[in-house]
């Protein structure tokens, strides 16, 4: 039981789950004190140390605090905890950390300190003015060891990180427009017109890998906090993308987009099915076909970068993987049709990517039970775990300094854990084994006797037959068949096994 134990203990997700420990949900934004927004810093820190005294397991960090403003009002900075599919908001990054890295001076700290308002926009203004400022200073201002820390960042995330700094360094050099309105060029991504900005652009690209980079390291640190206090950070992973994001641009191939790379098809989330036509958000839909064709490999990898940083992820909208709403721009907005998802092969390829650290709300599968793509369905989701919302109210904490952060408090359990059943299939095992070697006792230590008086007898015979030199082609064969006995020995012996435990 103790080998067991250990064995469940190298997954310490799974093993907190299945004994229901609770967590809570809050946004880093809604940690703030004085009337100020949080971040990833100091105020996630003592986050994490006040849930740990009041013995939480888990905190699931929502995509945006409560009442946030759409995704796609961008232009004024988005308080989506994602500033694409996998890249974090730089927003979140903490400016005192920054002073404390010697990247900005006393005065600017100062003017930080008098521009740090409860409104959201003049917030987002004064830090991204900052955060810029910052990454400009850095070549002049960070020492050496940062200097080779964010070297050391660079090469190891370039995968991501260079298209989504060239993006965003478009972007802003283009005015803040929505990338289906830029030049033909740069909207198809033409190799020439790219070459051209990446060079013209060099200081703005630069600056947009600072900005990641500052977050990376904060990150970092909070992880490394999480991991001593055993508080385990579960991703709040949108499903649907705004089509001003950089996601569409760089792989338009899996979206319904026309010639002019502009959206035919858009899909509603069903927590808004129920909205009037004006306040609904259109999101691009996803080639799920052609998606399937290519395994999901572009899923499989956003799954696997966003899990580096996160021991769980949660994909707001789960039910529409089952079935979606979808709405064709020609037709009138009241005309709404539901549409199959990608099917299980797109969930197999999610149980394989994340193993058993992939959590869905519990009400989205009590809404399935009675779908037929349920039924095909719940083998493989009943390896996820369910997310549960308590019953006892945040309100009842008495939290003081959080006593306005709205916080809700859930546990997650599972109705079939891998680490679970695989230790009772070892118990099983252990109890058939005995069974065999009981049972057919009396008929291996006979077996293993003449072997060995037929071996003794054999050697006897050797010493004095051993000068002849037609014994030596005897003596080989006979070890062959020695070989043989005991091949024969073993495929019996476990021939016998596996038919008493099919039995």
């Amino acid at each position: 039981m103790l080998k067991d134990r250990e064995q469940d203990m190298k997954n310490p997700f799974v093993y907190l789950t299945s004994t229901h420990r609770r967590g809570v949900i809050a946004s880093p934004l809604s940690l703030g004190t004085q009337n100020r927004w949080g971040d990833i810093g100091h105020c996630s820190r003592r986050w994490l140390q006040k849930i740990h005294d009041l013995g939480f397991a888990f905190w699931r960090i929502s995509k945006q605090p409560e009442g946030a403003s759409a995704l796609g009002k961008i232009e004024h900075g988005s308080q989506d905890f994602w500033s694409s599919a996998w890249t974090p908001n730089p927003l979140y990054v903490d400016l005192a950390e920054l002073f404390e890295w010697g990247l900005l001076t006393s005065i600017e700290r100062d003017f930080w300190g008098t521009h740090a308002e409860k409104d959201w926009e003049a917030h987002a203004a004064a830090k991204d003015y900052l955060l810029r400022l910052a990454a400009r200073e850095f070549s002049r201002r960070a020492t050496q060891d940062l200097m080779m820390e964010f070297l050391s960042f660079s090469k190891t995330e370039n995968e991501w990180l260079e298209p989504y700094a060239l993006f965003q360094a478009l972007y802003h050099a283009l005015g803040k427009r929505p990338w289906k309105d830029w030049p033909e060029t740069l909207r198809y991504r033409d190799r020439k017109a790219i070459e051209n900005v990446k060079r013209q652009l060099q200081e703005e690209i630069q600056t947009e890998r600072l900005l990641q980079f500052f977050f990376d390291r904060q990150w970092r640190m909070l992880c490394s906090l999480a991991e001593d206090l055993r508080i385990y950070l579960v991703a709040s992973v949108p499903l649907w993308l705004d089509e001003h994001r950089t996601d569409i641009w760089l792989e338009s191939k899996y979206f319904f987009l026309d010639d002019q790379q502009r959206l035919t098809v858009s899909a509603i989330p069903q927590s808004q099915c129920e909205s009037t036509c004006e306040n609904r958000v259109l999101y691009p839909v996803y080639r799920w076909k052609r998606m399937g064709e290519e395994h999901y490999i572009w899923w499989g990898k956003r799954v696997q970068q966003i899990l580096r940083h996160f021991d769980g992820l949660y994909i707001h909208d789960f039910g529409d993987f089952i079935r979606y709403a979808e709405i064709s721009l020609s037709a009138p907005k009241d005309d709404v049709r539901y549409v199959s998802g990608p099917g299980i092969a797109f969930f197999q390829v999610l149980q394989l990517r994340t193993g058993t650290r992939l959590c869905m709300a519990d009400s989205v599968a009590e809404a399935m039970r009675s779908e037929k793509e349920w039924h095909a369905l719940k083998n493989v989701l009943s390896t996820f775990f369910r997310e549960r919302y308590s019953d006892t109210p945040a309100v009842a904490l008495d939290w003081k300094e959080y006593r306005n952060v709205d916080v809700k408090l859930i546990y997650l359990s599972c109705d079939a854990i891998p680490e679970a059943s695989g230790q009772k299939k070892s118990v099983q095992r252990r109890k058939n084994i005995q069974q065999i070697t009981q049972k057919y006792t009396s008929y291996f230590k006979p077996l293993r006797t003449v072997l060995r008086l037929w071996e003794a007898c054999f050697l006897w015979r050797w010493k004095q037959w051993r000068k002849k030199r037609w014994l030596k082609i005897l003596f080989v064969l006979c070890v062959k068949t020695r070989s043989i006995f005991r091949s024969l020995y073993i495929f019996v012996k476990t021939f016998l096994r596996k038919k008493i435990t099919s039995n």
